[in-house]
């Protein structure tokens, strides 16, 4: 009988609520394995569903996104305004439940990763920002 790749992950990490089970198999798809966990070995998948555990418990004290600011006003009313979030993937983009915000535990790191994007427009304004 195989064992279904939830069930393994919660072997795997202890973890029995469903809502964080959902998280690190998100994690483990899209930023982890990037693929689907069906096909990944048993044994790989245990390892990796620990470090990602670890990985989401780490940004829970990482309380700093970066933000790039781009153009005026809202475009709505006319205006040329495009801010954009680091995200998981390294790159500014607009959030989505697969490519959350980047999250950094101070203002220098996300200030460098942002710099690092390569995605980054030389006219835009970086800032952290600390979320709550």
């Amino acid at each position: 009988m195989q064992i279904s790749p939830t069930e393994l992950i919660a072997s795997a990490t202890g973890v029995a609520d469903p809502e964080r089970l959902a998280e690190i198999e998100r994690c483990l798809r899209v930023e982890v394995l990037m693929s689907t966990l069906d096909s990944v070995d048993p044994e790989v998948l245990s390892r990796c569903a620990r470090g990602a555990l670890a990985l989401i418990e780490a940004r829970a004290h990482a309380r700093f996104v970066c933000m790039e600011f781009c153009g005026q006003g809202d475009p709505f009313f006319g205006g040329s305004a495009d801010d954009r979030t680091l995200l998981t993937d390294g790159r500014f983009g607009h959030r989505s439940g697969r490519n959350p915000p980047a999250r950094f535990v101070d203002a220098k790191t996300a200030l460098e990763a942002g710099r690092k994007a390569v995605n980054r427009r030389g006219s835009a304004l970086l800032s952290a920002i600390e979320m709550p």
